[in-house]
């Protein structure tokens, strides 16, 4: 349940891009941040993935898979890329 009736905030990209400046790459904050924009993952999501989703590269670029929990699993996601 949303506490907020309003809806959450969307983070600017100069929020985003301060936060980048205060987490460096390589840190456990900056690579959830970069897990939450590169798959649009949900937070129970992103918490449940580890290297077994990497699937390999594809154009010099990442790919990994999950399924999305909230619908029971019955959705495979695929996503690629970097921001």
């Amino acid at each position: 349940r949303k506490e907020n009736a309003d809806g959450y905030h969307t983070w600017t990209d100069q929020e985003i891009a301060r936060f980048k400046e205060h987490h460096p790459t390589g840190s456990k904050a900056r690579l959830a941040m970069m897990l939450f924009l590169w798959t649009g993952a949900s937070r129970q999501d992103v918490a449940a993935m580890g290297w077994r989703n990497v699937q390999g590269v594809c154009a010099g670029r990442a790919v990994c898979s999950f399924m999305v929990r909230k619908l029971g699993g019955k959705n495979m996601r695929q996503k690629s890329g970097h921001r």
